[in-house]
């Protein structure tokens, strides 16, 4: 769907992930987040609760435990054969199965919030569309739809303090304005988890057509880095007060694609080098210059932490397969660990362990990896891998 395009342009290196950490320490739980459920481009296809890790893809929900981490389709239902697998679909049936244009995936008050759609005819013939936000238990039980329209589009979701939030936009408009090179009426609105209206946020969206390079949520604050033409522009969205701010010029230098907050501090990657400032971007300092060390990578992306390390991909270009994931402690020291050929960026974890997805032309890899086991061959294992074909 062309509106994919627009959060993909230009980049081969794009990483969604969903880290839930606490403030202070690194707990998946509800009241205090440090990143609740964050997505690079406009999807979260992985989230996780306390025990468990949850990965929509493919409009299938599947479960990785994170203590035995074995891997499955998220039905308990034991003659099920999760009929995607056997040449079908079986929506009546299979709790696992979530049709979802946007594959996005949140865990929030012991519910897991996803979005699906579903065709229907009218009286006429005609094909109806409805896009839905729907939750459930945990053990694929209790499916309801909390919002239904034919109206709008939900580009992602994140669920943070009793409500929904998604930037839609109309699909009433004459003229859609999603296109690759860039957007005009995205509207970031929240939706209270148990039903009801949609609330626009007065954001300081910039004027014109722009790029959502990345959108986080930390305590009472979003962040979102807007990408406009070449430059790059950062505001903060307080949910207290509900006023917004332009931040930009309070960074030197400014966030390029992606940053992560850790542990009431903001850390960003700009060229080689790994910054952090405090939560307004002031008082921007260098932590790390990563070309030093890392000479045959020359793409770095800040993405992701564990409230102890922040975690970082280094590539040795586009067309290379090959990429490091680096961990950077709290005083500036990192170590790496060679990545699978052509993983994808997407990810989930906590303080043990990640939870990585691969894509390939015909199937998916879910890998674990075991911080507890870094530096041993068995740091990263394949717990799934599901066949596309």
């Amino acid at each position: 769907m062309k509106r994919f395009l627009l959060f993909f342009i230009s980049v081969s290196i794009i990483f969604s992930f969903c880290s839930c950490a606490g403030s202070n320490n690194h707990s998946p739980d509800i009241t205090n987040t440090q990143e609740n459920c964050n997505g690079y481009g406009s999807t979260d296809r992985i989230c996780e609760s306390k025990d468990s890790f949850y990965l929509l893809r493919d409009s299938y929900i599947f479960v990785v435990d994170k203590k035995s981490h074995k891997c499955r389709p998220l039905c308990n239902k034991p003659d099920c054969l999760h009929d995607k697998y056997t040449g079908g679909y079986n929506t009546n049936y299979c709790n696992a199965f979530a049709m979802s244009d946007l594959d996005a995936i949140d865990y929030y008050g012991g519910k897991l919030y996803f979005t699906t759609t579903k065709d229907e005819k009218d009286k006429d013939g005609n094909i109806i569309t409805y896009n839905m936000i729907t939750r459930m238990n945990p053990d694929g039980t209790d499916r309801e739809d909390i919002y239904t329209t034919t109206e709008k589009i939900f580009d992602d979701i994140k669920v943070h303090r009793g409500y929904v939030y998604s930037h839609i936009e109309s699909l009433k408009q004459e003229n859609s304005s999603w296109a690759t090179n860039g957007i005009e009426e995205s509207q970031l609105c929240r939706l209270p988890v148990n039903g009801g209206e949609w609330e626009k946020l007065d954001i300081k969206k910039p004027k014109g057509k722009f790029l959502i390079s990345d959108y986080r949520i930390y305590d009472d604050t979003i962040y979102t880095l807007y990408s406009v033409k070449e430059k790059n522009i950062i505001t903060t969205y307080n949910l207290k007060n509900n006023k917004a701010y332009d931040i930009t010029d309070n960074f030197k230098p400014k966030p390029e694609w992606v940053f992560t907050v850790m542990n009431n501090k903001l850390y960003f990657d700009n060229g080689n080098t790994v910054y952090k400032s405090e939560l307004d971007g002031t008082d921007c300092k260098k932590v790390v210059d990563l070309s030093e060390k890392y000479k045959d990578y020359n793409k770095f992306r800040v993405y992701n932490n564990d409230g102890n390390s922040v975690y970082i991909t280094a590539f040795k270009g586009d067309d290379s397969p090959d990429s490091l994931l680096i961990l950077l402690d709290k005083n500036g020291k990192t170590k790496s660990f060679k990545l699978p050929k052509n993983i994808v960026l997407k990810s989930a974890g906590d303080v043990d362990g990640q939870v990585f997805m691969k894509s390939e032309e015909d199937s998916d890899c879910f890998y674990y990896l075991d911080k507890t086991k870094l530096g041993t061959k068995a740091f990263m294992t394949k717990i799934y891998e599901q066949n596309l074909g």
